[in-house]
């Protein structure tokens, strides 16, 4: 088990799913747990805290966008305004 992991890992996940979704038990057998709580710690907990600070750095960009376009401050500039939006929209936009 040990080279299928380290060698063909999405193989091992896929026998893994097929064998679950037949008998969901299997989950409950200790090796099984060990094997799906490495792959947790090793690779999808940092898939999905990635995933999570792209999201924040978007809807930060979507506060940031409401904030200045409401602004008005901003508004009295034509200039201002645009360099706001077009860069907040910008951020937005790369996620």
């Amino acid at each position: 088990m040990p080279r299928l992991l380290k060698y063909d890992p999405k193989m091992m996940m896929s026998i893994l799913k097929k064998a679950s979704d037949e008998d969901i038990s299997i989950l409950e057998i200790d090796s099984i747990k060990l094997i799906v709580n490495f792959k947790w710690r090793a690779y999808t907990k940092n898939f999905f805290i990635k995933r999570l600070i792209y999201q924040l750095i978007f809807l930060l960009g979507i506060l940031l966008d409401i904030i200045f376009s409401v602004s008005e401050e901003i508004q009295n500039d034509p200039q201002a305004k645009l360099g706001t939006a077009i860069g907040t929209r910008a951020l937005s936009m790369l996620f």
